[in-house]
């Protein structure tokens, strides 16, 4: 999976394009890091934890459904989930902490075409 200039996901099968998505991407205090990595976690069901706080799996769910985790960073980890807010994504917003918000529909497709260990190529 790519992302381009043009602030989308590019999904490859043996070098051929089966998918093109719009996300939102990282806010400028946050960009997403480019570079070469893999799927480390797979979630179809994420929960949400913040300041103590627990959102159930499910549309209202900060990081929606589902989560797929590609580079750790320190107790953290960069993602491709989808979002609450679809709104981001249509309008391709710079606007989150450095994960790849997708629309939960497509991100849905995406899921169920890869595995642990797919690559993942980000580029600016």
């Amino acid at each position: 999976m790519n992302r381009t200039e043009t602030d989308e996901v590019t999904q490859l099968e043996l070098g051929k394009v089966i998918g093109k998505y719009p996300v939102a991407i990282g806010a400028p205090e946050s960009p997403i890091p480019p570079g070469s990595c893999a799927v480390t976690k797979m979630d179809p069901q994420p929960e949400y934890h913040k300041k103590g706080k627990v959102i159930a799996p499910g549309p209202n769910n900060p990081v929606g459904v589902p989560y797929v985790a590609y580079e750790q960073i320190g107790t953290g980890e960069y993602a491709i989930h989808g979002t609450a807010w679809p709104n981001w994504v249509k309008l391709r917003a710079a606007v989150s902490l450095g994960c790849i918000r997708m629309l939960n529909s497509d991100v849905i497709q995406v899921y169920n075409r890869i595995k642990v260990s797919t690559p993942v190529v980000v580029t600016n």
